[in-house]
């Protein structure tokens, strides 16, 4: 009588297994609830209105996709200019040992106000952020993105 195949061998088991512990983990090492536990979560420009928290949980990979990073970050509106705010975030972030990788100044929102944007990385912990302002009469309206490096 015939001995039966296995199916699986242990090897492809062990990879399968792997395959599935790996697709549970959202790119980049972070979750939400690592990233609040950062100073720059919660940066906001003194004396900002309207302020709100926006998390997104990322969302891990599988053998079709890689998934996408958590990112936390704030909106919120000031009454001071646009300069003011990106120098305040400058400054803040720079003395937190980030370095600024960009700005561009023709972004749009999806209202169709001109923004502006300027990034920032911080080596170190694999990490990015994100800030956008524009000007909405005579506020400046802002928004900022916390997330792990791809």
């Amino acid at each position: 009588m015939a001995k039966p195949r296995r199916l699986f061998s242990g090897l492809s088991v062990l990879g399968i297994s792997l395959l599935l512990l790996t697709g549970c983990v959202v790119p980049g090492g972070y979750d939400v609830n690592t990233l609040h536990l950062l100073p720059e979560s919660g940066l906001i420009y003194p004396g900002s209105t309207d302020v709100h928290t926006n998390n997104y949980g990322g969302s891990p990979g599988n053998y079709v996709s890689k998934g996408a990073v958590a990112v936390t970050g704030k909106s919120a509106t000031t009454i001071h200019t646009q300069l003011e705010v990106l120098a305040y975030f400058s400054q803040t972030l720079a003395a937190g040992g980030w370095t600024q990788t960009r700005a561009d100044d023709t972004a749009t929102t999806p209202e169709g106000f001109r923004a502006k944007d300027i990034s920032w990385v911080k080596t170190s912990l694999h990490l990015s952020y994100l800030l956008r302002t524009w000007t909405v009469g005579e506020t400046t309206q802002y928004f900022t993105l916390l997330s792990a490096n791809e």
